[in-house]
């Protein structure tokens, strides 16, 4: 039987909450790929590009990016939505997609290579009425 080598890729988890996301460190690292968390909260815009930098200088360019995070608070309707509420979800959903997809594909395109996944949910093609804003910032993060 022939055993083969395959190469685990680096992955780069950007967890706002380094405790909550610490265990997926350890997964990683147990089944042998390089990884590294570096701290991130999406809403803070100057922090991404410092984000970015940090996992290219420590694991190589980027080669796929998931746009994951999320946030979704059941206000009971856009009566009752906060702007602060309101503030948070979309740079959030989408402001950090668009930043973050935006630093990462001027690398993908000079190297001519690379993926960008944005994850939503359903609320991206229907009304969310208890979380409006929610479900605008999913439509808006998937364009």
């Amino acid at each position: 039987m022939c055993e083969r080598s395959v190469a685990l890729p680096a992955v780069a988890v950007l967890p706002r909450n380094e405790d909550k996301n610490g265990h997926a460190l350890a997964e990683l690292e147990a089944i042998g790929g390089p990884a590294i968390t570096v701290r991130l909260d999406v809403t803070e815009r100057e922090a991404i590009s410092g984000a970015i930098y940090t996992v290219e200088r420590e694991l190589g360019e980027i080669d796929r990016l998931v746009n994951n995070a999320g946030v979704a608070t059941i206000t009971g309707g856009i009566l009752d939505e906060s702007p602060e509420v309101r503030d948070a979800t979309l740079a959030t959903h989408r402001d950090a997609t668009f930043l973050l997809s935006k630093l990462t594909a001027a690398a993908m395109v000079r190297r001519k290579g690379g993926e960008i996944t944005n994850l939503a949910s359903r609320y991206s093609y229907l009304c969310a009425g208890m979380l409006p804003s929610y479900g605008a910032a999913k439509g808006a993060s998937c364009s």
